[in-house]
């Protein structure tokens, strides 16, 4: 059992890393600059190239990506640029609600299967019931 375990864990982890690659570089290569949206009618030319910097917007792709999944297997979530907080703590934020949906949406199902199965058994006792044998 635990052979198997492991097998699994190590079998997701090519899929986890083709589902970073893709994200990461679909994130990037949607129109428009972060220096620029940021900066608004504050934009010059030294302010973007700082904010860039500040944030490795002028590194490469690749180095950006090896630097993010860098930050991602540390713990590192890093920085929002729309609300300029750590990620981690907009996660965590955020986790009771998603643990209240998910809890109701698992005892939501429960629900449904118990109500299903006693269907089923009523129907299933009715009908060989009155089954000529």
């Amino acid at each position: 059992m635990i052979r198997y375990i492991i097998k699994r864990i190590l079998g997701i982890l090519p899929v986890l890393l083709g589902i970073s690659i893709v994200v990461f570089f679909a994130v990037r290569l949607i129109p428009g600059d972060y220096a620029t949206i940021t900066l608004g009618t504050q934009y010059t030319e030294e302010a973007a190239a700082l904010l860039r910097e500040k944030y490795g917007l002028d590194q490469p792709l690749i180095y950006q990506y090896l630097l993010w999944l860098k930050g991602i297997l540390t713990g590192d979530f890093g920085f929002s640029y729309i609300s300029n907080q750590p990620v981690l703590s907009l996660l965590i934020s955020r986790q009771d609600c998603t643990s209240f949906c998910l809890s109701a949406r698992y005892f939501d199902r429960r629900r449904i299967a118990v109500i299903s199965f006693c269907t089923q058994a009523i129907a299933s006792f009715w009908r060989f019931r009155y089954m000529p044998f």
